[in-house]
C-alpha cells in the first residue's frame, strides 16, 4: 500500500504543476490559434520564415498541431516558434508556392479594373 502511494504521488504532483507564463507575443499567437476551429484551414509562418499550410488538428497548452497539406503529415509547433497565423491558405501559384487568397483577390480586381479602363478609353476614342 505504501509502495503504491509513493509511486502515484509524484504523478499526481506533476499534474498540478502550472505551465510557465507566456510572453505577450507568444500569448497572442496562442489566442489566435484558440480562436480557430479544429479542422479549419490556416497558414503558419515560423520565426525562421518557413510557412506551413494545413488544417488545425489539435491544440495543447504549449503546442498545436496541423495536418500539413503539402507534406501530407501532422506537424506540431510550439507557440514560441510561430511568428504569424493566418486563416485559410490558397492554391499553388506559378512558382509552386501557395498564394494568399486575399492577395489573389486584390490582384484579380486590379487586372479587371485595368482591362475595364482600357475598354472605356478605347470606346471613348472610337468615333464611328
Amino acid at each position: 500500500m505504501l509502495l503504491a502511494f509513493l509511486q502515484a504521488y509524484p504523478l499526481a504532483a506533476m499534474q498540478n504543476v502550472p505551465a510557465p507564463p507566456l510572453n505577450p507575443a507568444t500569448q497572442k499567437i496562442k489566442d489566435q490559434i484558440n480562436a480557430i476551429q479544429i479542422g479549419s484551414k490556416l497558414t503558419i509562418r515560423k520565426t525562421d520564415g518557413t510557412e506551413y499550410h494545413g488544417r488545425l488538428d489539435a491544440v495543447q497548452t504549449q503546442t498545436f498541431s496541423i495536418r500539413e497539406v503539402d507534406l501530407k503529415q501532422i506537424v506540431t509547433f510550439p507557440y514560441s516558434e510561430v511568428d504569424r497565423v493566418r486563416k485559410n491558405y490558397g492554391g499553388k501559384g506559378i512558382g509552386g508556392r501557395r498564394v494568399d487568397p486575399k492577395r489573389s483577390l486584390i490582384v484579380s480586381a486590379a487586372i479587371v479594373g485595368a482591362l475595364f479602363t482600357i475598354l472605356i478609353v478605347a470606346l471613348a476614342k472610337d468615333k464611328s
